[in-house]
């Protein structure tokens, strides 16, 4: 052959590409290629060299010729170009997550189950990363994920745990605050889980649940954000299209807003008020669920421990409680406190008492007068 010196060199290049992508490789994406999806990986560093090996076996035992010539270096050079453009990608975490992502949509709609394998890959890449725009990336092939199986018909409510937990993991940065988007979208995603209940009846609520305890934690931990975008998009999560208002979702929102009393940030606990009052009043006139009740009179109690501008907030509700049909409040306040014993909330149901001596004390004097 002519060219001889020109095919064995694409063909070295095609032999050097895979110790290019294994060295500038992460330690995740090198275990991925070799030891979790051996045959894929295998395939994807070592089978362009393989193809122009055979090609070039088979085109050069053939009678020289111009045309066997062109056509092997035609292949080989769409090997090349193969292999700059696929191959060498795999170097990029990107490359990997985008790969796994389209093959995990492809596993959920043939085999309509739950892509583990591939879900792991991309989890353990965006974990690895210290780079937002990775993680961003690492999220959002999850959450088309999340998306894809949600619709799937062997999803039943209870098989999202550990995937839960992945998003959670992804999150712990240090850099949070620059990272607020990467928040929305798992608030987005959390979101997905919590409504798909109220569209598919009789499915398992416990998803949901662990949904519902996530947006708590990460409306918790975005506390400190000098936006507060994103412990409001937690609490609207928790409380949008739940007509009335469940009691793990009223939960989450008095654990946020407390937290949020602590930090004296009393603008994100009156949008917490405001949806856990509003679940309270919507289901008159019938006396509404004890956990909401609970729930709204231990918020209020928090309130009247954040000074004299809180207490005004929590007299002024509590008014209203006192004119509620039905409603006996101080009896309410005592089951509440001893709720709150029995959960071992020692420090809630103390405020919850502590509040009432003082509005039920104030009453009283101003009575006598």
């Amino acid at each position: 052959m002519n060219n001889l010196d020109a095919f064995i060199g694409l063909l070295l290049f095609l032999a050097g590409a895979p110790a290019f992508v294994l060295q500038f490789s992460s330690n995740t994406a090198r275990d991925i290629l070799l030891k979790r999806q051996p045959f894929a990986g295998a395939l994807t560093l070592y089978g362009p060299f393989t193809l122009g090996v055979i090609v070039f076996i088979v085109l050069n035992s053939l009678p020289p010729s111009t045309i066997s010539e062109s056509i092997l270096l035609y292949v080989l050079i769409a090997l090349v170009l193969w292999v700059c453009f696929r191959t060498l990608s795999y170097a990029r975490p990107t490359a990997i997550i985008h790969s796994e992502l389209q093959r995990a949509l492809k596993y959920i709609k043939l085999k309509r189950d739950f892509p583990q394998i591939h879900v792991n890959n991309i989890v353990d890449i965006g974990s690895e990363s210290n780079n937002s725009e990775e993680q961003r990336q690492t999220l959002i092939a999850l959450q088309k994920i999340a998306q894809a199986y949600l619709q799937c018909p062997t999803y039943k409510g209870n098989q999202f745990e550990d995937f839960i937990k992945d998003l959670q993991n992804i999150l712990t940065i240090q850099d949070q605050e620059a990272n607020a988007e990467n928040y929305q979208i798992v608030i987005s995603i959390m979101q997905s889980i919590v409504e798909h209940p109220q569209t598919h009846p009789g499915h398992s609520y416990a998803d949901q649940s662990l949904a519902y305890k996530t947006l708590s934690a990460l409306g918790q931990q975005a506390l400190h954000f000098i936006n507060p975008q994103v412990p409001i998009l937690c609490m609207n999560a928790l409380s949008t299209h739940n007509t009335p208002l469940s009691t793990a979702a009223s939960q989450s929102l008095y654990e946020i807003a407390a937290a949020a009393l602590k930090q004296d940030t009393p603008l994100i606990a009156m949008n917490a008020l405001q949806a856990i009052g509003s679940a309270f009043y919507a289901a008159a006139p019938n006396l509404p669920s004890q956990e909401i009740t609970f729930d709204y009179l231990a918020l209020l109690a928090a309130f009247w421990q954040h000074g004299s501008s809180g207490q005004f907030i929590a007299r002024r509700d509590l008014d209203e409680l006192r004119s509620y049909p039905g409603l006996n409040l101080q009896q309410q306040i005592e089951l509440a406190i001893e709720h709150q014993r029995e959960k071992a909330n020692f420090t809630i149901s103390d405020q919850i008492e502590a509040m009432w001596l003082a509005y039920h004390n104030k009453n009283q004097s101003t009575m006598l007068r």
